[in-house]
């Protein structure tokens, strides 16, 4: 019998998938102020299923990371959950003591809201279970910027008291190493629905020591939600959403009612971590010479003389 001799014969087709070079994890550092963009592979064509790209978008410390998004076209959220399964932008803040903050889940063609972060680190995640078909992906620009170039959120006062617009937010003039802050309308009255931000701002290596000196909003401080005043870092990450542990958060210290509420020195004075500290004031009723709004002074400290052992000592401006 003749023998039979088998052969085998293997065909293959390489099928092309995400590889490394489309989807790569991308570093962009820069020291000094500076624009770039940002797109998702393919771009502006239809993107692949089964992509995880993250970009680190980072810089120094004295400068900020703004992030614009100028096209957005994903796959829309599932119907029943609600959720973006198909494809996400995830949006990661990394603030000054390196905590991570989380944003939702972007999807969809509905372009998001410009995100303005005073942190140095941001990471950008796009994820793909499914490819795109008609929908383009992303582009989105961003900007590094000096600090200093920040100004404090826009202060509101309505049409009807518009004689106190002039006193209702502010900020200190470079050099400035002492002030006062005093509420519009102090110590007469104060303007209903106004919303008033004032931005302390330092050099660098400098921080900012404020003293509360005078306080009275309503007699009781229960009524919080309709008249109150903040102190917060100017470094801190306002994720919008709010968490359960703001009870135990440094970063911002707040107060209701009137001084009576706050007898030790330790409640009526904040130190801030940085060279930057916003002053908030909000309130919904009209308070009368009998009760007077708050009053501030505020002195500032060098880093380097609260930074020892001692953590050095502060005296306020009387």
């Amino acid at each position: 019998m003749r023998p039979v001799t088998v052969v085998w014969l293997f065909a293959f087709t390489a099928i092309r998938t995400a590889t490394a070079t489309e989807c790569a994890d991308r570093h962009i550092f820069s020291e000094r102020p500076s624009t770039g963009s940002l797109e998702s592979p393919a771009y502006p064509t239809p993107y692949r299923g089964g992509l995880s790209c993250l970009y680190n978008i980072s810089t120094v410390s004295s400068n900020v990371i703004h992030l614009t998004f100028v096209s957005f076209d994903l796959a829309e959220s599932n119907r029943n959950s609600g959720q973006c399964l198909e494809a996400y932008v995830l949006v990661i803040v990394v603030d000054r003591l390196g905590k991570e903050h989380i944003g939702n889940r972007l999807c969809g063609s509905t372009l998001p809201s410009k995100i303005e972060t005073m942190q140095p680190t941001v990471y950008v995640q796009f994820v793909t279970t499914a490819p795109g078909r008609e929908h383009r992906g992303f582009r989105l620009r961003y900007e590094i910027i000096y600090e200093g170039l920040i100004k404090e959120p826009p202060s509101y006062v309505p049409d009807d008291e518009k004689a106190f617009a002039r006193e209702c937010g502010g900020s200190t003039k470079p050099g400035q190493l002492t002030g006062e802050i005093v509420s519009p309308g102090y110590p007469v009255t104060y303007p209903r629905n106004t919303t008033c931000y004032w931005l302390i701002r330092v050099e660098p290596r400098q921080r900012v020591y404020i003293r509360l000196a005078h306080l009275h909003l309503s007699a009781t401080i229960a009524e919080c939600e309709r008249a109150s005043l903040s102190i917060i870092d100017g470094y801190k990450h306002d994720s919008g959403i709010v968490r359960k542990e703001l009870a135990t958060d440094t970063s911002e210290a707040r107060f209701c009612g009137s001084q009576l509420y706050y007898t030790e020195e330790g409640m009526k004075s904040y130190l801030s971590s940085g060279n930057r500290l916003l002053v908030s004031s909000t309130g919904s009723m009209l308070i009368s010479a009998a009760g007077p709004s708050p009053y501030h002074e505020w002195v500032l400290t060098d880093l380097e003389d609260t930074a020892d052992a001692t953590c050095g000592q502060i005296a306020p401006v009387v």
